[in-house]
C-alpha cells in the first residue's frame, strides 16, 4: 500500500486520471502502532467449485454467481 511498493507507471496512471497519490494509499490505519508493511491476511482455503447461477448465502446478504468468458480464466462476479 505503499507508493514506493508499486510501479511508476501505476502512479502516473493513476496522476494522470486525477487522483493525488501520497506516500501511502492509506488514509487512516486501524490502530496507533500498526505496521502495515508487515500486514498479511492468508488466503482462506476453498472449499467447493462454484458454477454459474450459484447462489451463496452468507446470512446477511446472498450473491449470485456470474461467470465471466474472456475476462480471464475462471473468473466471476458476485451478483
Amino acid at each position: 500500500m505503499l507508493r514506493e511498493e508499486h510501479p511508476v507507471e501505476l502512479i502516473a496512471s493513476l496522476e494522470r486520471a486525477g487522483y493525488v497519490v501520497d506516500s501511502c494509499f492509506l488514509t487512516a490505519l486501524p490502530r496507533a502502532g500498526f505496521n502495515l508493511s508487515q500486514f498479511a491476511c492468508p488466503a482462506a482455503p476453498a472449499t467447493r467449485l462454484v458454477q454459474e447461477g450459484d447462489r451463496i448465502d452468507l446470512g446477511d446478504r446472498v450473491f449470485e454467481v456470474m461467470h465471466l468468458p474472456g475476462h480471464s480464466p475462471g473468473s466471476i462476479a458476485l451478483w
